[in-house]
């Protein structure tokens, strides 16, 4: 059944020329060699122009076992696989337990809450359905070249701000998401902003400038700063449905407290901080904050600006 499954979904995907062109693992007619002749090509050819690239290599921790389900879910539907076909993959997914043996030992069993698993025929295509939209999440002109989860992302630097732009790139990628709200985490985040602001300029006696002036020359605002802006840009998409993340997952306010504008949603309680400080619970208040004329932007880009200026 895997077979005929993953055979199906596969052909819908390609026909529908709905995978990357960037992804290269698990595909028929794409393979780590070119994916590395695509690379080495885009190198080459800018360093005939004389142009300098830069890349990171990207490698995500323990990638397969954590896939959220609920969000694969969404991507899946998103990419027009519904109805028995996702429900036999939620099948396939749910209600799996693991536990370890060693010495003959066998340990108490755990139930796997999230992962495709490993092993199987179905696993690396739910994987890369996952992953899929990876490289259009990146700023134009930066490119990522991804072996499943495998994935460079570089850019020619043609002057300072091609350099910003790919670092915010890698440090900045699904940061609503793990938006730390502890201060060690926060300030071990800034230090990448300030090492990179040293960087630019190529300034590093920090007898003669302080990083803070150097931040204030390049008119780089803090991450953090950043992150909080990024989250209501993401409220805006999944509001206006620019997301695979139905806003029905969201419960509107009561008519009554829509005093500033109409999209507001209930806010949520949790308990533990983890909960308290995930996005939903912590953008909704601030989303619910925002003005009529921030939210009902008639753009994506218009939200932007207008949220920008009216910060004070």
């Amino acid at each position: 059944m895997e077979h005929v499954l993953c055979k199906h979904i596969l052909n819908h995907l390609e026909k529908k020329h709905l995978l990357t062109a960037f992804q290269h693992g698990f595909r028929k007619a794409h393979s780590c060699e070119t994916q590395l002749l695509l690379t080495v090509d885009d190198l080459v050819s800018a360093y005939d122009k004389k142009v300098q690239v830069d890349m990171g290599i990207l490698d995500f921790s323990r990638a397969f076992d954590t896939v959220p389900h609920e969000r694969l879910m969404s991507k899946l539907a998103h990419y027009g696989i519904r109805g028995p076909i996702q429900r036999w993959i939620r099948s396939f997914l749910q209600d799996r337990s693991m536990w370890v043996v060693a010495d003959g030992e066998c340990s108490p069993s755990t139930r796997v809450l999230s992962g495709v698993p490993q092993g199987t025929v179905l696993g690396p295509l739910l994987f890369l359905v996952y992953i899929n939209d990876l490289p259009f999440c990146l700023t134009p002109g930066t490119t990522a070249r991804l072996f499943a989860d495998d994935c460079l992302v570089y850019r020619e630097v043609r002057g300072q701000e091609d350099q910003v732009i790919l670092q915010r790139d890698l440090v900045e990628y699904a940061a609503v998401v793990w938006d730390p709200f502890r201060q060690k985490d926060i300030d071990a985040l800034e230090m990448v902003n300030r090492r990179a602001a040293r960087f630019v300029t190529s300034n590093y006696r920090r007898q003669d400038v302080s990083v803070t002036a150097l931040l204030r020359d390049l008119k780089w605002p803090s991450l953090q700063t950043r992150r909080h802006d990024a989250r209501p840009v993401m409220m805006c998409k999944i509001t206006n449905g620019l997301v695979a993340i139905p806003p029905t997952r969201l419960t509107p306010a009561h008519a009554r407290t829509r005093a500033n504008h109409a999209h507001k949603y209930r806010t949520l309680q949790p308990k533990c901080d983890t909960a308290k400080f995930a996005y939903f619970a912590r953008t909704i208040p601030e989303w619910n904050n925002l003005s009529a004329h921030v939210v009902d932007s008639p753009s994506l880009d218009a939200f932007k600006s207008r949220l920008l200026s009216s910060h004070p």
